[in-house]
């Protein structure tokens, strides 16, 4: 019977090393994925004149690759252009721009047969344009409820049909849609930009199940908040219970959100996020979405039921910040 015993035990203990080794090893290899060369690789970057659109840009001028970067602010875009030309590898490298509105289709598609033809197939479209005004549901102008479900969505759904026929045909291309961990976890202010962040999310997902057959990867990027000029915009009239909830989780200098992007892009997975709130919101969220990675997939196993714990413990606290935020508002309006 010990001898039993001892055999089982041995036997477990193998199986988890063995567990253990592959997902190291896997783990390994994404590294070195995450940090492959672009040299010849034509990147595409709507929203490409700032924020961690424009660090996008720098971070694939670095690696080698050619630029096109897409926008609606000319001026921007030749700034940004600029800059990211003083940060390419080799001379030979193209960097180039163009004046396009996402939310038009017939431009958006004209615009990157156009780059095609000047620069070459599009081997990594990155769609970065995007905006959101927080705001409480009745509070919100309508325009923006439309505007950022036409520039968010919309906008995303109609650049990527845009590069497909040629992605497939070539049986090569890499997408990345831009959502938010507001695309993962809905929060006080955000009812109208969550909708269209967690619509890029399932767009995502039934999209790598077209594009697989093809050999074209997609990654859904869900950066926390970034420093760029639209999260300035945002602050501007963002609630304040909205910016206490968003304090706890602290802000991200896009430069490490956009190499935080390439990298996990290059390697080939699905989510893509910074910063530790970040990382738990997509292990929480995995659901029934692609899973790239041994090693990923062994945390998530090992780690969800804790996650899903832990994850309580913020929806409390969040909800006694609105709760006291509620009794504040209450109080003023008696003393007037």
């Amino acid at each position: 019977m010990g001898e039993d015993c001892a055999c089982c035990c041995s036997l477990s203990v193998g199986i988890v090393i063995f567990i253990l080794g592959v997902a190291i090893i896997d783990w390994i290899k994404r590294m070195q994925r995450g940090k492959a060369s672009l040299v010849g690789e034509h990147v595409v970057i709507t929203g490409g004149s700032s924020g961690i659109g424009k660090e996008l840009g720098i971070k694939s001028a670095e690696r080698g690759a050619h630029v096109t970067i897409l926008a609606r602010d000319v001026q921007k875009l030749e700034e940004a252009c600029k800059e990211i030309r003083s940060r390419v590898k080799s001379s030979s490298q193209n960097i180039n721009f163009f004046k396009a509105d996402v939310t038009n289709y017939e431009e958006i598609e004209s615009v990157f047969r156009r780059c095609e033809v000047e620069v070459g197939p599009i081997d990594i479209l990155i769609n970065c344009a995007g905006y959101a005004f927080p705001s409480k549901l009745e509070d919100i102008p309508l325009h923006h409820i439309k505007g950022m479900m036409d520039i968010n969505y919309l906008g995303t759904a109609y650049a990527v049909r845009s590069v497909l026929s040629s992605m497939k045909s070539r049986r090569k291309g890499r997408i990345v849609c831009v959502s938010s961990v507001g695309g993962l976890v809905g929060l006080y202010g955000y009812t109208a930009y969550s909708a269209s962040k967690f619509a890029i999310r399932g767009f995502c997902e039934a999209l790598q199940m077209e594009v697989k057959p093809y050999g074209i990867s997609v990654t859904v990027s869900c950066p926390p908040d970034t420093d760029t000029p639209c999260f300035e915009e945002e602050n501007k009239v963002k609630p304040e219970e909205t910016k206490l909830i968003s304090a706890s989780s602290g802000v991200f200098p896009p430069a490490k959100v956009a190499e935080d992007i390439l990298r996990d892009t290059l390697a080939g997975d699905f989510f893509t996020t910074t910063g530790m709130d970040g990382n738990l919101s997509t292990m929480l969220n995995a659901g029934m979405s692609p899973m790239s990675s041994v090693f990923g997939l062994l945390l998530q196993t090992m780690f969800s039921g804790i996650i899903r714990l832990v994850s309580l413990g913020y929806l409390y606290s969040f909800n006694r910040i609105v709760e006291n935020c509620a009794s504040k508002k209450e109080k003023r309006k008696k003393l007037e």
